[in-house]
């Protein structure tokens, strides 16, 4: 569910799917899976609370690091690539990427590139949780539900 769900955000964020390098699904997957993981251990335990001990190489600081980073470079590399015209867009129409290159902040000026990972990094990340769990409340509405499950087999048939 976790490699789907990144998919479809991937793809209707940038409209593509993970090819900028051979294992970048696997890497961006496992990635926001274990940063998700320690964002929440770390944020039970309030330990960014406390300025000195946040920084110390403990509670999966390593971790923290390693995933935002490989994250980070992916988003990079989509940016650049779509910048450079070096990639296009799948979709017919524009799409969350297309918008923040074109998009212009209130004093006139486009977006700069940090601006833009900022902005896709966010949306990357509450776009995952946000179709993994429609995804299990659609899958549990599916399953217990048996007029809606045969409902939707009857549409897809007729595609």
């Amino acid at each position: 569910l976790n490699a789907l769900t990144l998919t479809i955000v991937a793809s209707s964020a940038f409209g593509k799917g993970f090819e900028t390098t051979a294992n970048a699904k696997q890497i961006v997957c496992r990635a926001v899976t274990e940063l998700l993981e320690v964002v929440e251990y770390r944020s039970v335990r309030l330990i960014d609370q406390i300025p000195i001990v946040s920084k110390l190489p403990f509670w999966r600081k390593d971790i923290l690091d390693k995933d935002s980073r490989e994250i980070s470079d992916f988003v990079d590399q989509i940016i650049a690539d779509r910048r450079y015209n070096r990639s296009t867009s799948l979709s017919s129409s524009e799409d969350f990427l297309d918008l923040l290159l074109s998009a212009i902040d209130t004093e006139g000026q486009p977006f700069n590139d940090k601006e833009i990972k900022d902005q896709a990094l966010t949306f990357i990340l509450a776009g995952h949780e946000t179709t993994g769990n429609l995804m299990t409340w659609a899958t549990y509405v599916l399953m217990t539900h048996e007029h809606v499950l045969q409902a939707c087999r009857v549409e897809v048939a007729e595609g």
